[in-house]
């Protein structure tokens, strides 16, 4: 019966363990996945710019500016009405599945696709454009702003956007174009204080936006790049094959590990688990 107990005992610490454990691994796990899916819908949108021609991304492009040339011209800077919404939507929307492009911020290893809008379902995996804003293809008199989480269980997004400093630099890849930002400003504001985002005349910015502080969220951290239009930005598109191969080792060898050695407790609970029936004594 004490041997029964003593299996019984090992069983339950096992299973707290792998409840713990599970625990622990959510976040590398999760964040793994969604990395990996980021790169796939960049990936795919990187084939589709490539499948299509010059001049057809040219056009949308200029769609786009044209779009931002009217915004500038709204009563209402912080709305679109249901023509200019429906419109936007379906500007630079060269995938089909709400991706506009893709932001790069090389000093905190950060790629992630940029799409239409800012609700939760966007925000939860990915980053949005507001789209109230300008439409980051660039230009004089625009201001795009691109916002995202911090600190979420499932995924980094923009967490690491505190690490950036003046004069960082940062990439928006938008139909085949890399627009090359150099971050000039660095501001923490109220969350209805969106008077860092308005378009100023004769400027070409875009800024990130996100929570802060870290877990506690109760104001903006703005990180606004100004334009640089002088050739540094490389041209040419990020190919992704081996950066996915390079988070897939990082964000699974602790899975293995773990793996393991779950695999190792768990033949020692089984082990120490059995049970031997008591041998019966001989008749006299």
């Amino acid at each position: 019966m004490k041997k029964k107990k003593k299996g019984n005992s090992n069983i339950f610490l096992i299973l707290v363990f792998l409840a713990g454990l599970s625990f622990m691994l959510y976040p590398t796990v999760s964040n793994y996945l969604n990395s990996k899916n980021q790169h796939r819908i960049i990936s795919y949108y990187q084939e589709e710019i490539k499948s299509a021609n010059y001049e057809q991304n040219q056009k949308m492009l200029e769609w786009a500016r044209k779009f931002n040339a009217e915004l500038n011209k709204r009563e209402n800077p912080y709305m679109l009405n249901d023509k200019q919404q429906q419109e936007y939507e379906s500007l630079l929307n060269i995938s089909r599945n709400g991706v506009m492009g893709y932001l790069e911020i090389p000093c905190i290893d950060c790629i992630l696709p940029i799409y239409h809008g800012v609700g939760e379902e966007v925000l939860q995996t990915a980053i949005g454009h507001i789209e109230w804003t300008s439409l980051p293809v660039g230009g004089e008199s625009t201001h795009a702003a691109i916002s995202g989480h911090r600190g979420l269980p499932s995924a980094d997004l923009l967490t690491h956007i505190d690490k950036m400093r003046i004069g960082d630099k940062f990439y928006v890849n938008i139909l085949g174009e890399k627009l090359l930002y150099k971050v000039d400003q660095i501001k923490v504001v109220l969350p209805d204080d969106t008077s860092l985002l308005m378009v100023e005349e004769g400027k070409d910015y875009l800024t990130l936006v996100t929570c802060t502080p870290y877990g506690i969220n109760s104001h903006r951290l703005l990180v606004r790049g100004t334009r640089v239009i002088d050739g540094e930005a490389p041209t040419g598109m990020l190919f992704l094959t081996n950066e996915i191969e390079e988070i897939s080792m990082i964000y699974l060898m602790p899975v293995v590990l773990s793996a393991v050695l779950v695999v190792f407790m768990l033949l020692f609970a089984i082990k120490t688990a059995i049970v031997k029936k008591p041998k019966e004594k001989p008749h006299d």
